[in-house]
């Protein structure tokens, strides 16, 4: 972008978020795993949060018409105020400072959780709209998850000198989960992205869902996986047992050999997970994601223990976290 488009656009910015001649407060807020970057607008009266997405370029939109479909479905998302695709910019209501994995107390968090499953319960008695239905976790898309984790690890592997590797047998046991799951047949509504900081604290203290614009379909495991196995906050196994239960008792589909697609999904989507946090915390020198790999691996070796599943699935997470908690490299943040 040359010197003269940059003033443009700041300007054409400046002017979009000014309000009654009041230009606010402009603060960063903490920058996650998506592309979008978020700021916080302070007004003197209220705050508002302002969305910049390179990809919004022109009417329809995903994040809008997404954000449209879960308000008609009484499914809390933050309120779009105004937009302007000319420079990917969307004004929102602002839904608070914290999200669920601001919480510290165990039980009240466990109880915060049961909302949530809710939530999900919601979003899988829905019938989606076309933008929706036409994506869908299917082998090419779980392939592609796979496979960016496999090289995000390579990478990392690198880089630290690691002799733990990905072996055949690994391999082969992904693409054989990936074949299953991307078949499931009865593919229901998925927000893809469905863990705690995705779900914030309003004002109201209810629960708000963010990171909705890729919604898709896919198994009803998908989402309940991404929450009870959250690297972000973990809980325990007896309260992920205690969830999983809720979400049998409370669940709007038919779930049939429910038990090992769920493990099944709890394994990709945590395998698919740790590659993130490899390449977030390598790659672009995110130091918060330091945690989140240590608590991927325990995942996964949990999942890979319920599930009964390779030796060398359990060998390779086993290995691998053993391997950086002996590595002080890894442990020490960088200057």
């Amino acid at each position: 972008m040359s010197s003269e488009s940059t003033d443009s656009f700041a300007s054409e910015l400046q002017k979009f978020i000014t309000i009654n001649g009041e230009y606010p407060k402009v603060t960063p807020m903490q920058k996650e795993a998506s592309v979008r970057r978020y700021f916080h607008l302070q007004y003197k009266d209220c705050t508002k949060v302002m969305c910049l997405d390179a990809s919004f370029l022109a009417l329809p939109y995903d994040f809008i018409e997404v954000q449209k479909f879960y308000k008609e479905n009484s499914i809390t998302v933050p309120e779009i105020l105004d937009s302007d695709n000319s420079i990917h910019c969307i004004l929102l209501s602002d839904e608070g400072k914290n999200d669920l994995s601001s919480i510290e107390d165990d039980n009240v968090y466990l109880q915060r959780l049961k909302e949530a499953i809710d939530i999900i319960c919601t979003l899988q008695k829905l019938k989606p709209i076309d933008l929706i239905k036409k994506k869908t976790f299917d082998y090419k898309k779980l392939a592609t998850e796979g496979y960016h984790t496999i090289n995000a690890y390579a990478k990392f592997q690198e880089a630290y000198k690691l002799e733990v590797a990905v072996t055949v047998e690994l391999f082969y046991l992904f693409e054989e989960i990936t074949t299953s799951l991307g078949s499931y047949e009865n593919k229901i509504i998925c927000h893809r992205d469905f863990h705690s900081r995705n779900l914030m604290l309003n004002p109201q203290q209810t629960l708000t869902v963010i990171d909705f614009q890729d919604t898709m379909m896919g198994t009803p495991a998908y989402d309940l996986a991404s929450l009870l196995y959250d690297a972000y906050r973990p809980i325990s196994p007896s309260a992920r047992e205690e969830l999983y239960s809720y979400y049998l008792d409370n669940s709007p589909v038919e779930l049939v050999n429910f038990r090992e697609i769920y493990l099944r999904q709890a394994l990709q989507r945590s395998f698919k997970a740790l590659g993130t946090y490899l390449k977030l915390f390598h790659q672009q020198k995110m130091e918060k994601y330091r945690k989140s790999i240590i608590n991927a691996l325990e995942n996964l070796l949990e999942i890979t223990q319920l599930g009964c599943f390779a030796d060398q699935c359990y060998v390779f997470f086993y290995q691998l976290n053993k391997s950086l908690l002996e590595d002080i490299e890894f442990l020490e943040p960088e200057d």
